[in-house]
Parts: structure tokens; sequence; C-alpha cells
């Protein structure tokens, strides 16, 4: 019997999945990068944008603490809240979109 090529165990990696480890190992592919912010950057972004926290909290839909939490290096946003800090960054118009998404869900919530 051959041996593989890549280390694969059935039902852990599928065989397009180890050979593309193999080939990040190897130099041969650039692994792609972690979708994260640092305290300072997250921090700088609001600021930017001229939001308090408590502004920036209710455009995420996320709590007043989660904001603090990231600004302070305490915790770290998660990746769907992470491309939301980016999306905004990037198209400040989309603050406006979410505003109104946002104040939709709580008419909604209300009646």
């Amino acid at each position: 019997m051959k041996p593989q090529k890549f280390p694969y165990k059935a039902g852990t990696r599928s065989k397009a999945t180890a050979a593309r480890v193999a080939a990040i190992e190897a130099g041969k592919l650039k692994a792609a990068g972690r979708l994260s912010l640092g305290a300072k950057a997250i921090k700088k972004i609001r600021v930017d944008l001229g939001l308090t926290q408590r502004a920036f909290a209710q455009i995420l839909q996320v709590e007043l603490s989660a904001v603090e939490s990231w600004e302070q290096g305490r915790r770290v946003p998660d990746r769907p809240v992470t491309a939301l800090i980016l999306m905004v960054a990037k198209h400040p118009e989309t603050q406006g979109w979410l505003k109104a998404l946002t104040g939709g869900a709580r008419q909604v919530q209300a009646a």
C-alpha cells in the first residue's frame, strides 16, 4: 500500500483541506488572514466615526459593556460583529442603514 502524501485521518479533514494545510506549511500558499481588530483599532474607528460608545453599541446591536470590553482589550468581537465594524469603518453611510434596521426591530417588538 502506498503511503499518503498528506496526513489524513478519516472524519477529521478532507483530502482537499489536508492538501491546503500541507501547501501552507510548505510556504507554497498563503494562509487567509484572521478577521480581527485590536482594542486601539476599534476605538479609533468609533472615534473617527464621531460616535459615543453607547451609539456604537446601538448601531452594532451589542451591549455597551461589550464595546467597553473591546476597547479595553478584555474581549474581542466575534467575526460577524468584526465584519460589521469594518463595513461601517469603510462605508460610513451604512450607519444609517443599520440604525434603520435597529429602529425597525424595536418597533416590531413593541407592537
